[in-house]
């Protein structure tokens, strides 16, 4: 796999630094995905919960019976 394709021409001695380098990349790119992935739908739900709210009306009687039943 593409760990292997990593250690190819480095010297035996050089494996163990090369590893830990790996590593921290892949961290730090699954931290960065899971952030980015985090505020894609964080803006996501912002946004259909404000086009939600700019479709209700107070006076609607429907909005007012679903707010007697809550």
């Amino acid at each position: 796999p593409i760990s292997t394709a990593a250690y190819v021409g480095l010297p035996p001695q050089k494996t163990d630094q090369a590893s830990s380098l790996i590593n921290v990349a892949r961290n730090i790119g699954g931290s960065i995905g899971v952030s980015l992935s985090n505020t894609v739908i964080a803006q996501n739900a912002q946004f259909h919960q404000s086009v939600l709210v700019g479709h209700t009306a107070q006076s609607s009687a429907t909005y007012q019976e679903t707010l007697r039943q809550v």
